[in-house]
């Protein structure tokens, strides 16, 4: 069957074809000599004691040649593919014939009997399908006229060079054309598979968070891409990939990026999209079919993968180019390793090629002399040789066998390399900059200092230390001052702030904005701004430049309603005495003590729950972001609503609130710790922000008024369970810091004989013992309403289910200190359900809907989960009896 296809192909016969593959041992060979020692010629020039600079520019190496040592290789790549095509153009056949012909080696006695032909002879046969009974007859009759079998001798001493030392290989060309059609195939389908894979991938991913499709437009317009780029997010992959060419798709891991902050996330879009303005998928399939194509020659291979690492290389330089933060860009590399495993060959990695080398090039941690060269050592020596040695031996064998069966075997030694740990001193994240970016906000410094990030992504740097600009700039316009800086904001200093001179709680005729505390106007290099340790930093972008126009010029509660949302974004640089360890949480921004103590390596994991996820579970990528940046919340009450960064955090204590209890309740699901990772750091981090506002002054700062300030203490009980940290873990006890929550929830009691609450709501004996609710309980009880649908009472009620429920799941009720809240809760939650709804009126009297919890997925957790977990407030004349002694 095999002889029809290749008569049908061309009419080369097929030892030709094997001539020319076996040729090509040898000119491979060659080729990748030349080509190792090109780029020998052409590696990197690093400066002498590069490690001790960190240069954060977005310059390359002292003198790079990564593009230049890319062409090289693909040159050598298309003359390794172009050669065997030449061979086939240019090598005779070593025998002649007509169809499909097959070399039969003759007695050389008989040929030598006949007187016809020397010794040094074979005679060829031709064995077409019409002839092939006829006899084979001695040389010296094969050219009589009217035979139906013809013999042409040929002289093998007429047969010089290689073709005298392989034509006994052509004996069996058949055996070797099969073996090479059966490696192909195979390499073909297992390349067909990852293909395939590749586009389900784009098919099953889903689209990633707005913020990252933003980030990817920016990028790829800084690096002029004009293609229509596409980003996808999936579970099924964990390191970044770009699969395509004409439409590619950029291809993110949704649990890698759980250990990704935002600047690390920028640093690998812009080496995914480098790649892309490179074209370097096409390139990548065009290596994929050279390899599958003359996968028998190591040399192939070796050059292939000098290929993909020097496009990694030339991809890590645009990157760098474009994020300008070379330690930053590297740490991204490292973060990315952690978390790898193989990708479909089809697709373009960012954590392709050698991945140590690779962090060793864009840091310069050595010097041109000690830094190994990639071209000429084990892995060029290795090709070389193998490809030497498997010429010689199969032409040992062919001679030391000329005819009989043949035992082919061609083993493939596997090369494990494990890459070291990279430390500094014990701190992994250590690095020196003159520059940190995070959030849209630059700080730049008078020189290098030590840095590095925090568990949750946020930067310190060892002081003291001078910033000469922080950009976007603190500037007047409009007679605005916006973009301001504030150095430990303080709840101490009440509702002033130096951030922006447009917030103005109330709408009060008051300036709320003080020069003093803006720290950002006015620096520069000949006035710097001199930061001490133990201090944060905290910067804004102001939204807008201008101040809003009232929609009523007056209504003074409109006027403060236009201008609440005034801050865009906010970030926080932490200035230390000494590094901080690795996997340190940030310290409280508030106050002036910046304790390094908590570590998210005092994680205790045991103590979230494995629920079963309901319908309706949100991603928890989804979540994750809304912790990601700093939640500004030291400005005391309901007047911090205009600082709130628009970005960062929800501007009001209902939404505040459904947050926490979203999060809590997702990491007490049956999810991976990995994969819980990211959002449960972040989270703990939110409670340790808050806890130092209290221990700042902030005791008052999240009274009970309306639906403004709750949500705040169970991130700090979280967060002290989880840490075994007991500062945190006693907030139940300590009575002096007011938390919504429990201020506005307290059971019905004869406050005075015959007085029942102090004569203020409406509760009659009926009410004793009963848990309830009111607006300004602790502060005002004049305000208390018996009357189910009071002011905020549903929309208060509503969103407490989910981190109440949180508290019950994690045995957190008795150290939370205030029953009366989980017992509300319980009234509200079976009150509001159809089973036990007790008033006809499905709506309030103001016209609002009434809603049992605010979100959809607390409430299904809540019907699926509450009664596995402690005693259930029980509206019986027992229980209000027992309540009210």
């Amino acid at each position: 069957m095999i002889h029809h296809v290749f008569n049908w192909l061309s009419p080369v016969a097929p030892q030709q074809v094997a001539l020319s593959l076996l040729h090509f041992l040898w000119q491979g060979t060659l080729v990748a000599i030349v080509v190792a020692v090109i780029l020998r010629l052409l590696r990197d020039r690093v400066p002498v004691h590069a490690g001790n600079q960190t240069d954060h520019s977005s310059e390359g190496p002292t003198t790079t040649h990564a593009n230049l040592r890319y062409l090289v290789a693909c040159f050598g790549l298309f003359m390794m593919c172009a050669l065997p095509v030449v061979n086939l153009l240019v090598i005779d056949p070593p025998v002649a014939g007509s169809g499909w012909a097959s070399v039969i080696e003759v007695d050389d006695v008989s040929l030598q009997a006949s007187g016809e032909a020397p010794s040094d002879t074979v005679a060829v046969a031709d064995l077409s399908p019409i002839k092939s009974k006829a006899a084979i007859e001695p040389a010296g009759v094969a050219g009589t006229p009217g035979d139906e079998a013809r013999a042409v001798a040929v002289d093998t001493k007429q047969l010089t060079g290689e073709s005298r030392l392989l034509h006994p290989l052509l004996l069996h060309s058949i055996f070797w054309l099969w073996l090479w059609l059966a490696g192909a195939a195979l390499l073909s389908a297992w390349h067909i598979a990852g293909w395939l894979l590749s586009r389900q991938l784009r098919r099953d991913g889903s689209p990633p968070h707005d913020d990252v499709v933003a980030l990817t437009g920016k990028i790829a317009r800084r690096l002029r891409v004009h293609q229509s780029i596409s980003v996808r997010q999936t579970f099924r992959v964990t390191t970044p990939m770009v699969v395509g060419w004409i439409k590619p798709v950029i291809v993110l891991p949704a649990n890698a990026l759980l250990g990704l902050s935002p600047i690390q996330l920028e640093a690998v879009l812009a080496h995914e999209l480098a790649h892309i303005k490179r074209h370097d998928y096409l390139v990548n399939l065009i290596q994929t079919i050279v390899e599958t194509l003359l996968f028998y020659h190591p040399a192939v291979w070796w050059l292939s993968h000098q290929i993909r690492s020097e496009r990694e290389f030339c991809a890590d330089d645009l990157a760098v180019r474009i994020c300008q933060q070379r330690n930053v860009y590297a740490r991204s590399l490292v973060a990315l390793a952690e978390m790898v495993h193989d990708s479909p060959a089809r697709a373009v990695a960012a954590t392709g090629g050698d991945l140590l080398f690779r962090i060793r090039r864009i840091v310069h941690l050595s010097d041109s002399q000690s830094m190994p060269s990639r071209y000429s050592g084990p892995s060029a020596l290795a090709a070389v040789l193998a490809s030497v040695s498997l010429g010689v031996v199969l032409m040992a064998m062919a001679q030391a066998q000329p005819s009989g069966d043949r035992l082919f075997s061609n083993t493939t030694d596997a090369v494990s390399k494990a890459e070291p740990a990279i430390s500094s001193g014990g701190h992994r994240d250590a690095m020196k900059a003159t520059t940190i970016n995070q959030f849209g906000i630059r700080w730049t410094f008078d020189k290098e200092y030590q840095c590095g990030q925090f568990a949750n992504g946020d930067w310190w740097v060892v002081g003291p230390i001078r910033i000469i600009t922080i950009d976007p700039p603190s500037v007047t316009k409009n007679n605005c001052v916006l973009n301001g800086s504030m150095i430990n904001p303080s709840p101490r200093d009440g509702t002033y702030n130096g951030y922006d001179s447009r917030i103005n709680p109330g709408g009060h005729n008051v300036d709320y904005y003080r020069p003093d505390l803006n720290v950002a106007y006015g620096i520069s290099r000949d006035q710097p701004l001199e930061v001490r340790p133990h201090s944060s930093v905290v910067s804004v972008i102001s939204q807008g430049d201008s101040r809003p126009e009232p929609k009523s010029s007056g209504d003074q509660r409109s006027r403060a309603k236009d201008s609440r949302r005034l801050i865009k974004t906010a970030a926080i640089l932490t200035v230390l005495e000494t590094p901080a360890a690795e996997g340190c949480f940030r310290p409280a921004y508030c106050g002036q003590v910046k304790d390094t103590s908590l570590n998210a390596n005092q994680i205790n994991y045991d103590l979230l729950r494995r629920l079963r996820p309901v319908a309706g579970t949100p991603r928890i990528e989804e979540v994750e972001r809304v912790f990601e940046r700093p939640w500004l919340d030291h400005i005391p009450d309901w007047h911090g609503r205009q600082l709130y960064p628009i970005e960062n955090m929800p501007d009001y204590g209902r939404e505040v609130a459904l947050a926490s209890g979203t999060a809590s309740l997702m990491l007490n699901l049956d999810l991976p710790d990995q994969q819980k990772k990211m959002l449960l750091v972040r989270y703990i981090q939110f409670g340790i922000d808050l806890f130092g506002i209290t221990k700042d002054g902030g005791d008052r700062n999240w009274i009970s008024r309306g639906a403004h300030n709750h949500g705040r203490k169970w991130p700090i009980l979280f967060a002290g369970m989880m840490l075994d940290f007991q500062p945190m873990k006693g907030i139940g006890d300590r009575r002096e810091i007011a938390f919504q929550e429990d201020d506005g929830t307290f059971y019905v009691s004869e406050t005075r004989p015959g007085v029942i609450n102090g004569g203020f709501g409406g509760f009659t004996l009926e009410h004793l013992g009963m848990p309830e609710w009111g607006v300004r309980h602790a502060l005002d009880p004049e305000q208390d309403d018996v009357a189910w649908d009071a002011r905020h009472r549903s929309i208060n009620s509503g969103s407490c289910a989910g981190f109440v429920l949180a508290a019950h799941v994690m045995g957190a009720t008795e150290l939370w200190n205030h029953q009366a809240l989980f017992d509300y809760q319980d009234r509200w939650m079976f009150e509001m359900s159809p089973a036990g709804r007790q008033r006809a009126d499905a709506e309030r009297s103001d016209g609002l809907a009434r809603a049992r919890a605010s979100d959809r997925f607390h409430e299904q957790m809540w019907d699926a989960y509450r009664a596995d977990y402690d005693t259930r407030w029980q509206h019986t004349p027992a229980t209000i009896h027992a309540l009210s002694q």
